[in-house]
């Protein structure tokens, strides 16, 4: 629940910051990085705080390797999501193809049999079906800045 309580007071001043003007947004900045460096601060803060401070000692260093792998999976969630709005973009025969091809490594041979058409065909409808995806992807992570 601490964690919870400094993620949301982390936000709540990057927020405010914003607002006062005090944070000015970079380009090429990731807000991910931006909101995780708000949060730490005020995890650090509470560690120090006399309130956490019967509960354990603070650490005299920071382990910054698990910045860094909290940080990849944050983008990495970013990629999910975003791989996830654009799948849902997708008409619903095509999201079932790729769905079948690439989660349930389903042949080519089994899914035309599904779909009553020739393995040529359905190879056809993946290869659009996935620039498709491709394209929708591409259009997302552009928006986002990933």
């Amino acid at each position: 629940m601490d964690a919870e309580d400094a993620f949301q007071k982390g936000l709540l001043s990057l927020l405010l910051n914003i607002e006062t003007g005090k944070y000015q947004y970079q380009p090429g900045t990731r807000v991910t990085t931006v909101v995780f460096e708000y949060c730490k601060r005020v995890w650090l803060t509470e560690l120090k705080s006399a309130r956490l401070r019967m509960r354990g000692a603070m650490p005299d260093v920071v382990d910054t390797a698990d910045s860094a792998d909290i940080l990849e999976d944050l983008e990495r969630l970013d990629v999910v999501k975003t791989v996830r709005s654009s799948l849902e973009q997708l008409k619903d025969d095509c999201r079932q193809l790729i769905e079948w091809f690439y989660v349930d490594e389903l042949s080519l041979r089994e899914i035309a049999e599904r779909l009553g058409m020739k393995e040529s065909s359905a190879r056809s409808k993946r290869y659009s079906c996935a620039e498709k995806l491709k394209s929708f992807y591409e259009q997302a992570a552009h928006k986002q800045g990933l």
